[in-house]
Formats: structure tokens, sequence, C-alpha cells
């Protein structure tokens, strides 16, 4: 493939069509997705003119320091290898003689566009006391991260950003990294962005993709010239770490590197690199910049922001750098924040969620003793639902740290929803766990939460037969037990899209199982339909955690009390597992032809409220589970 020298606006015809990330050809209309980019373009502009403003609204003596801070940083745009005196001096040459704030915004809007305005942030950040210029570039920044992430289920569709309306990049040129193989998913795609960058190293420069052709995956990158200048012609230790990646060939304009496909015991692992796009907490994780560092772990950058900015705000819903760090697994960035930073351990966010609890929830053993033996957070501390580190570490089904906070912690804690020890284990699926809280003599079959949920219906949460079929051997269970509202553990596994333990349960009782509904008159298909759930605790966090994966939205109710008034709810956008979504999808398809041949099923059956399979599909946000 010959890169293009020249990138052309694309064509308005109707149509105009890009082209998926996927093995196999598929296309997409672009019309929708120029007009969000429009949208985003407008309000990107907006954003700087009032930015703009801002900064004309400071002293005149602030220009001077302004610049200085300009030319002192635009050494953090290069990596340490490539910190030579002509790069850095050609970039600085650009500020010299500016004499006010227009020509200082002249200069700098050569250097950013709307999708590349971190470093207007920073100055922001820096200088500009007036939250409300903050607020927009936040607010925008989450604007741009749905667009990029999920637009309307477009996370794995990857258009030419080239085209699509990238061409306000000074001086760009195409390099294109092609990979040994073709079957790759949206995963794949986040450890290519990050593993490019470490294997050419500059791992602080931000490759903003272009485009994937079809069939053997090729991915394109537009590069500024000045990054062109300095990467090309590569290295050999370059080529031999884009080698150990995967890419075969890399090439950018002359200059054509091809690299010896490696055995795969010499490649690295996916693992080692990926960021998952599906974390239920992504928002949390990724609301600032400070905060998305201390999640992926990357110190020397922690320590330059807090250095440069301190820690000036909290993110999504008050979330914190410590929590973070703990949720990320990174000890040594934890240690760093509270040892050097003075960042208070058991400072939580909003809900009174702190570093402890989501130690415990992800299972990191020395995060969770450092803080309870060192820092002396509190081990029985709890969220505004009730959930202490041991809740968290049952939840995540981590046994070794169950056991370590047993010695410390109130075993009998019950949450907002009545949840206890032995249902959050049994959540997790984990049955190491559920055994061992049975060694200890604290597992309990009969426990129900407040909407009267037994262990089955938790285990139905977690699709693990394993769980289920060692809880019918050792434990007295009922498999169609009901809570006051008649869901039975079916119901609930449908919720869920828990396929194995609804197959299991299927087997059980036959396919006319299925139709049975609870007393809102709602089947296993209603539900499985359904991209809406109800919860009593009132932790987003928690909420986020536990739900299931691949719906849209939670309901949070502040009481129990049916009577409740409106403002008592509360709706919680979530994370959408596009993967699971389409499982979701094909489960549906095969649970309605065996079911259709069931002599009283009616595909438009409703419930007490007079709500379709069809209106429920509605609530999904998945167009595939309405078709």
């Amino acid at each position: 493939v010959t890169p293009n020298k020249e990138l052309q606006a694309p064509p308005t015809s109707p149509d105009t069509k890009a082209t998926y990330a996927s093995g196999k050809s598929k296309e997409f209309p672009v019309n929708d997705i120029l007009k969000q980019i429009d949208e985003l373009q407008r309000l990107y502009a907006s954003n700087i003119y009032k930015t703009k403003e801002a900064f004309l609204s400071l002293k005149r003596n602030t220009l001077p320091k302004v610049i200085d801070y300009i030319k002192y940083h635009i050494i953090n745009l290069l990596s340490p290898c490539f910190r030579k005196h002509r790069f850095i001096d050609r970039l600085r040459e650009e500020y010299d003689g500016i004499k006010s704030m227009n020509q200082l915004f002249g200069v700098l809007e050569k250097r950013v566009s709307w999708f590349n305005f971190d470093f207007i942030v920073l100055l922001v950040e820096v200088f500009i006391t007036n939250r409300g210029v903050q607020q927009i570039w936040s607010t925008y920044s989450n604007l741009l991260k749905d667009y990029f992430k999920n637009n309307n289920d477009q996370a794995i569709k990857v258009v030419n950003g080239v085209e699509f309306g990238v061409l306000d990049a000074p001086g760009t040129e195409v390099m294109i990294a092609k990979v040994a193989n073709d079957d790759y998913t949206l995963n794949d795609l986040y450890f290519f962005h990050k593993a490019i960058a470490d294997a050419l190293a500059i791992p602080g420069y931000k490759f903003y993709f272009c485009e994937i052709d079809d069939g053997c995956m090729e991915l394109k990158y537009s590069i500024p010239n000045f990054l062109y200048l300095i990467l090309f012609p590569l290295t050999n230790q370059q080529c031999r770490s884009l080698a150990e990646i995967g890419i075969i060939k890399l090439s950018c304009n002359e200059h054509v590197h091809e690299m010896k496909q490696l055995p795969e015991n010499e490649l690295k692992k996916l693992s080692h690199f990926a960021i998952d796009i599906n974390d239920p907490l992504w928002y949390e994780n990724t609301s600032t910049p400070l905060i998305e560092a201390c999640w992926r772990g990357l110190k020397d950058e922690v320590q330059w922001l807090m250095d440069e900015s301190g820690f000036q705000k909290g993110g999504t819903n008050g979330w914190n750098p410590p929590l973070a760090a703990s949720y990320g697994g990174h000890f040594d960035v934890l240690k760093l924040l509270i040892d050097v930073y003075h960042c208070d351990p058991s400072q939580g966010d909003d809900d009174r969620v702190v570093s402890l609890h989501m130690a415990s929830f992800k299972g990191h053993l020395n995060i969770a003793q450092y803080l309870v033996n060192q820092c002396h957070v509190d081990p029985d501390k709890s969220d505004s639902s009730g959930n202490t580190g041991l809740l968290y570490s049952a939840l995540g089904g981590h046994v070794d740290l169950v056991i370590v906070l047993l010695k410390k912690c109130n075993v009998s804690q019950v949450n907002r929803e009545g949840s206890t020890l032995s249902l959050l284990a049994c959540k997790s699926g984990q049955v190491a766990l559920v055994r061992q809280l049975r060694q200890f003599g604290i597992f309990s079959e009969d426990d129900i939460d407040f909407n009267g949920c037994g262990i089955v219906h938790y285990c139905g949460m977690s699709d693990s037969v394993e769980l289920l079929v060692y809880l019918q051997k050792n434990c007295n269970i009922n498999l169609n037990k009901k809570d006051r509202f008649g869901t039975t553990p079916l119901h609930i596994a449908c919720q869920y899209a828990s396929s194995n333990f609804i197959m299991k349960m299927v087997d059980v009782f036959g396919y006319t199982v299925l139709l049975e509904a609870d007393y809102a008159g709602r089947s296993s298909l209603h539900h499985l339909c359904s991209g809406l759930v109800g919860k009593y605790c009132i932790t987003d966090v928690y909420n986020k955690l536990t739900a299931p994966c691949d719906i849209p939205l939670v309901c949070q109710f502040a009481t129990f009390n049916v009577n409740t008034k409106k403002d008592h709810l509360k709706y919680i956008s979530l994370n959408i597992n596009v993967t699971k979504q389409h499982k979701r999808v094909s489960l549906l398809s095969t649970l309605l032809k065996k079911t259709s041949i069931i002599n009283n099923f009616n595909i438009n059956s409703i419930t007490a409220t007079g709500q379709s399979l069809v209106h429920l599909a509605c609530t999904s946000g998945s167009i595939l589970l309405v078709k």
C-alpha cells in the first residue's frame, strides 16, 4: 500500500461509505459521522474562542509567563532519546517575537485541533481560575470520548479519520503499519495504539488513528511533519520492537521497513498492554489526565502532572488519583501519591468509596495490606451503600484477600440492598470462595437480600454453572425460588444474559419455563430484552460493578418505598460492552426459535404495564436486539 501524500476532503454523496474495523468487508454510511464531527468542531471552535477571551482578560504581565511555560513544556512532546536541540529549538522558535495573546493563539491554533487539544487544557488548568472555562473542556473531552469510543454502537467501526475531518492537523504524513494477521478485536486496536508508540521509543506521543484496511490488518496513522523527520529512518532496535508486537511492515513516504515475522513465543502478549475499554469504571478512570495516568500506572506522567499542576480537582463523581491507582493495581503509583504528595488514602469519592474498596474488588492484596497496615485505613470503613472492603473482595471473588479481611472486618455486614458476604460470594461465581466460606462456617445458604433474592439468584448473575452444580450438591436450594416480585433465578440470569446458567435451567425445567412470568407479567424473554435494571444501593461505583455489563442504564432507587417520589430516582449511564450485547442478541435468537414451537407462545405478549418484547428491547440501546 502506498501512502497518500495529499488527503482530500470526503465526498458528500449519500452513497459514500466507510470501512468497519472488521475481518470481513462491511460498510457504514458516513453522513451521520460527518454531522457529528461538524458538531464537535463547532463546539471546539466555541471553546477556543472562550478560552482565548479568558486569556485576554488576564493581566498583561501574564503573557511572558505563558510563553515561557509553553517553551519549557515543548520538550515533553518528545521522547527522551529525541530531545535534541535542533528539534526543540525548531518548535520554540515559533513563539519568539509574540507580542500579544492574539498572536499567541494564532500560533497555538496551528498546533492543536478538535481531536488534539490536551495542551490547551493544560494551559487552562495552570493559568485560568475560571471553573466555567475548565468545565467546557471537561465536557468536550467526555463528548469526544463518547464519539470515538461508543458513537451509537460504532465503537468497532473505525473510519478513515483523516478524510473525515482530521484535515486541521498541521503538516501530516500517513504512516502505515501492517500486522501479520487479520483476526482482531477492538481491544487489539487499543493494544497497537499504545504498543506501536512504545516500540518506536516515543511512548509519550499520541498517534491519532486514521484507518484500517480490510483483509490483512493495516493500521494507518497521521503524524505531523516534525515527528516524521525525527522517526525516519527507523533504527534496528525500533524494527525489532515492532516485530515483537506482530508488525511485519511499516512505511511512510519513501521509507519502507519490512520486519521478519517472529515465532509465536517471541511475540509480546496483548494482555501485557491491553486497556479494557469495556471496564465498568471507564469514565471514572479517564475523567482527568492525572486520574487516567494513575489508572494506567504511568508513574513518570503522574509525577510530572503532580509537580506541574498538583491534585487540583476530582474526576467523575469525585473520583480521585489514589482510587484510580488502587483500582489499576499500581502499588508504586499509590505509594508515590501517599508518601511524596501526601494524598489522603482515606479520601473517598462522592459516595465515600475509598482506595481500600477498589483494591479489594480488584484483588490487589499488596495494596489492601499496605492501606490497612501502614496507612491505617479502617478495614471496616463502608461506603454510602454499606459496602466494606470485605464485601467488595467477595464480589470480586478473591479468596486470599477475603481470608485476610475476615480477621479484621465484620463478617455480618449487610449493604443497603441486603447483600451479605455469602450472596456476594455467589455473585462472583467463584466456587473456591464459597467452599472456603463454608469451611469457615460463615456461609449461609438461607441468606436473602431485601428483595428476597437468595444465593441461586446471585449465582444466576455470574453465569457460573460450576457454582450452581456445587450449590446443588452441597446446599438445600430451590432452583425456582421467587423473590418478593415473583422473580426467579432464571429471570435474573436473563437480565444478565447468563447463557450457560440459562441453558442449565432449561435442561432441568424445559423450554416452557422461559414463558413463566413474574408478578409484573415479565417472562424470561422480557427480562432478556430489557435494557434497564433497578438498584437500591446509592453508590454509583457499586451499581456499575454489579449491573449487567451490556445495558445502557441503571435506575437507582433511594428507598424501598413503592410510593417513592420521582426525585428519589436516579439514572446512571453505563459503559456498554458491545461484545456482550451481541451475545445477548444471539441468545435471544436461539431462545425465540426454541420457544416459538410451544403451544401458548405469543411473540406479542405484554407485561402488566403493557410492554412487549420490542418495547423492552428499545430500552437496551441495541438496534440488533430490536431487529
